[in-house]
């Protein structure tokens, strides 16, 4: 990633942005983000001020610049001032034309999306911990890259110990400012040197995380030698970040192109969890971190353990705020002493409840520890209730825990004694005392209360984890208990926070096909999935599920209900919304002519008409044009499209129309039989929206003479044609028999007939 790799700066090029005000200054006096073509001339002026010396100078930089005065971070950097031009090997020109060919080959490929990363944004306002223990493998991934030959760098870590945040801050840290830098989805079926983009001057980073989609293989790690090549000629560089257990079998792999660093340890969780509650905006909720009891629990948590626990510090002050308001100053210059309140339910919330987990849900041989004794089933059933609702009536807690009971009853050996029968149950404890001894409280008007932070989901989690022939019993029980009206309901919620707990797709795909079996079930799924397709570990797993179903019938409902929310919000990133429409040009190539395709194109009219996003429609088309995917979807973006005006004519046929060919897009949506119902209507408006307009008429016209004459669309054509018989044009005129004129062969017009009154 080095200077040397840029060619002599273009006068015309606009200038690199400032950098803002406190920011580590990254500017390079040298170097280009951008491949460009020059002139002839520029091209000899550059050699001819590039001396010798200069470019022995140049080529003894290491890829990412560093100078002996340069410090990770930003803190110290001196660049050394030598000449702005440059040149290579080969002439300017003939390299610029090879890669233009190299580029534009790549990107008439399906290849993954992808988006620029904000490198202000990542020095700035990304939480970052410059921990010792991550400065061997940084000083590896920078000696591996002082080899110019060096274009590929894999970064293999354990997972939640912060790899892409690693990769991130070392490429906006060590990279010439003016590369772009760049991070795609890995959203495959499988690594594919043919999935991944190619762009000048850019540095691309991919997560390879997941089990079932991500694991490299020898026939993957043999092709990036080959891609490697394509990024030298192209001034670029691809870092992969790779999960740790995914590499195993690849240790002995080495590429003269490729290095692999690796990195072992997470950053101190202390350090973690103060910077992100810094860069929130809570600097004073760090000192609730601090005490004693707090930090036992903080201590030894992974990077992402650390990140959580960060939010769950945040939700026991918001918590607290809403219970006692006004919420407790924690901004920035509002350090005040500590809240005992606020204190108590942070150390409650971060607690390790395990060790108490073990007596409660222990043999009942075992008897009495700690002042805590094994829990009978019963009991067992009614603190997964406790912990499900936290706060609820009497009745909606003995129902749910009824309802977990009658699902272990009903899966048990039909010849043993029931678990509870009516004189077992009359026999013992009343509800109330069984609820105030597993630690509720329960006032005079029967409502619970179980407010013990972190509690309730601890429980869940222990039992899903310990006793994993219960899960399926879980399933049943939260699908059973769920409100797929509600919008934060606490089963929902469970559900999203269990099924993902473990990172692969068994749990899900067993969720799938317990909730199908309920009327609600696919509103259920489509919640826990976009519960955690905005998190950052679990959002991959999400979009690889979505990318399945959106071939299989029974759930593509599922899919596109999802896709059409993430398409709404304003908060999607582009690289979210463009894996929103993979999914959903899945679902149209699966599904050509049935429910999910309409309700597709209903999900994609709104995107142009109510959202203004006509430029993920717009990619759509031109990817299909460009053959990089199959026709139907881009047909059906295209039809989404020709609803929209500007300043009252049609859009695709004004005077700025999208890049798109609205006339081959026409040809193909006329030979289409099963789209046609829906474009003849929509070419009908168009033509009575400039039919009083002789200039708007005639170009619009024109505009469709030339796929109506294409031989596939003649029935489309007379379809046409008939449909506009009775549309007058200024002068009068049929506007279908106008068409008719120009396009049909007169001695047939009186063997093929506009209308029954033609001759």
């Amino acid at each position: 990633m080095s200077d040397t790799d840029s060619p002599s700066p273009d006068p015309a090029m606009p200038p690199t942005p400032p950098v803002a005000p406190g920011a580590p200054s990254l500017t390079r006096t040298q170097g280009l983000a951008h491949w460009f073509r020059t002139s002839p001339d520029s091209e000899k002026k550059a050699e001819a001020t590039l001396s010798p010396d200069s470019t022995k100078q140049e080529e003894e930089r290491d890829p990412f610049g560093h100078t002996p005065g340069h410090q990770r971070g930003g803190n110290v950097y001196d660049p050394r001032q030598v000449g702005a031009s440059y040149t290579f090997s080969s002439p300017v020109g003939v390299v610029a034309d090879r890669v233009d060919k190299i580029v534009n080959e790549t990107r008439k490929r399906d290849v993954l999306d992808w988006v620029e990363l904000d490198r202000h944004h990542l020095l700035e306002r990304e939480p970052f911990v410059q921990d010792p223990k991550w400065d061997p493998a940084w000083q590896s991934a920078r000696e591996a890259n002082k080899d110019t030959r060096v274009r590929v760098l894999i970064v293999v870590a354990p997972r939640g110990c912060g790899s892409t945040t690693f990769t991130h801050q070392f490429i906006a840290r060590e990279a010439d400012s003016r590369f772009k830098l760049c991070r795609a989805e890995a959203d495959w079926e499988s690594p594919a040197v043919s999935k991944l983009p190619l762009e000048v001057g850019q540095i691309l980073q991919i997560d390879l995380k997941d089990p079932d989609q991500d694991r490299p293989t020898i026939a993957f790690l043999k092709d990036l030698d080959g891609h490697a090549k394509k990024l030298e000629e192209c001034k670029s560089y691809l870092v992969l970040t790779v999960a740790e257990e995914l590499w195993r079998g690849h240790r002995a792999w080495v590429s003269e192109r490729a290095r692999v660093v690796h990195l072992n340890d997470s950053p101190d969780p202390q350090e973690v969890v103060a910077a992100h509650l810094r860069t929130a905006g809570y600097p004073g909720l760090g000192a609730y971190t601090q005490t004693e009891k707090a930090r036992k629990q903080i201590r030894g948590l992974n990077a992402v353990e650390a990140v959580r626990a960060a939010s769950t510090v945040i939700k026991q002050w918001e918590e607290v705020g809403r219970r006692r308001p006004p919420a407790l100053p924690v901004g920035d210059g509002e350090e005040s002493p500590l809240d005992d309140e606020l204190r108590a339910q942070v150390e409650s919330a971060l607690t390790d409840w395990r060790d108490d987990f073990d007596i409660l849900f222990g043999d009942p041989k075992e008897g009495e520890q700690r002042g805590m004794r094994p829990l009978p089933l019963d009991d067992r059933c009614l603190l997964l209730a406790l912990a499900l609702r936290q706060s609820s009536p009497v009745l909606r807690i003995a129902t749910d825990a009824r309802l977990l009971q009658d699902e272990i009853e009903a899966t048990s050996d039909k010849l043993a004694t029931r678990f509870s029968d009516t004189g077992t149950v009359f026999a013992g404890r009343g509800l109330r005392r069984r609820i105030q001894d597993v630690g509720a409280a329960v006032d005079s008007r029967d409502h619970v209360s179980f407010d013990r932070p972190g509690y309730g989901q601890a429980v869940l989690a222990y039992v899903w984890d310990n006793y994993e022939i219960m899960r399926p019993r879980l399933l049943e029980w939260l699908v059973k208990a769920s409100d797929a009206t509600a919008d934060n309901d606490p089963a929902i919620n469970a559900l999203a926070q269990l099924t993902f707990r473990f990172g692969g797709t068994k749990d899900l795909s067993d969720l799938r096909a317990t909730a199908l079996k309920t009327p609600q079930g696919d509103v259920v799924l489509g919640k826990v999935l976009a519960l955690n397709a905005h998190d950052e570990h679990t959002g991959r797993l999400v979009w690889a599920t979505l990318y399945s179903w959106a071939s299989q019938t029974p759930v593509q409902s599922v899919v596109v209900s999802m896709c059409r929310d993430v398409l709404r919000d304003p908060n999607a990133t582009l690289p979210v919304s463009k894996m929103a429409m993979v999914r959903l040009r899945r679902v149209v190539q699966e599904d050509r002519n049935g429910p999910a395709r309409d309700a597709v194109l209903e999900a994609w009219r709104t995107l142009a008409s109510d959202l203004g996003r006509t430029d993920l429609l717009v990619d759509e088309i031109q990817k299909w044009q460009r053959k990089a995917t199959q026709g139907a979807a881009g047909k059906l973006a295209l039809l989404a499209l020709m609803p929209l005006k500007r300043d009252g004519i049609p859009w695709l046929l004004s005077d700025n129309p999208p890049d798109i060919d609205v006339e081959a897009g026409l040809r193909d949506l006329f030979a289409d039989i099963e789209l046609l119902p829906e474009t003849i209507p929509v070419v009908i408006d168009w033509v009575r929206t400039c039919a009083q307009d002789t200039s708007r008429y005639e170009r619009l016209r024109d505009r469709l003479l030339s796929p109506l004459r294409d031989q596939r669309v003649f029935n489309a054509g007379m379809q046409l044609m008939q449909a506009l018989a009775n549309v007058r044009r200024p002068d009068g005129g049929s506007v279908g028999e106008d068409l008719y004129g120009r396009l049909g062969d007169p001695r047939l017009r009186a063997v093929f007939p506009l209308t029954e009154t033609t001759s």
